[in-house]
């Protein structure tokens, strides 16, 4: 009888093992911080290293600085470095969407030399974020 009231019992076991998952941990705009080196396929003369800070009392706001290095580790003479805004909307209230939005730092709307870039995030852990551009990317005014 035992045997037949622990079979009864493990769908019930296995179901809560498996609402424990950290899913929901991921794509959470507060593990946008820190350095984060592009690993990119399509280039392997230089990375690009993205450095975020958030705004103080803010999660999802702050500013982004891009440095370009050499494979040696140098710093890229012919890249300079850049400086953004960054805001990342999403994914309650943006379809399940985490996006993360770049304009350049300190640059009004108005400015004709505004423009944004616009990148989906796939993929968010405390140690690895994977994002893809989205189209039109960059769109400049």
């Amino acid at each position: 009888m035992k045997k037949y009231l622990l079979l009864l019992m493990l769908p019930l076991f296995m179901g809560g093992v498996s609402a424990c998952d950290d899913d929901d941990d991921t794509l959470d705009p507060s593990l946008i911080k820190g350095i984060w080196e592009v690993a990119a396929d399509d280039n392997n003369d230089f990375t690009a290293v993205y450095n975020f800070e958030a705004l103080k009392g803010w999660s999802n706001y702050g500013t982004v600085e891009v440095r370009y290095y050499n494979a040696d580790g140098s710093e890229n003479e012919n890249m300079a470095s850049a400086k953004y805004d960054w805001h990342a909307a999403g994914p309650q209230g943006n379809n399940g969407i985490l996006d993360i939005t770049l304009t350049p730092y300190e640059v009004d709307a108005d400015d004709p030399g505004f423009f944004y870039e616009t990148y989906m995030v796939t993929d968010l852990t405390s140690s690895r974020m994977e994002w893809k551009g989205l189209e039109p990317n960059p769109v400049k005014r």
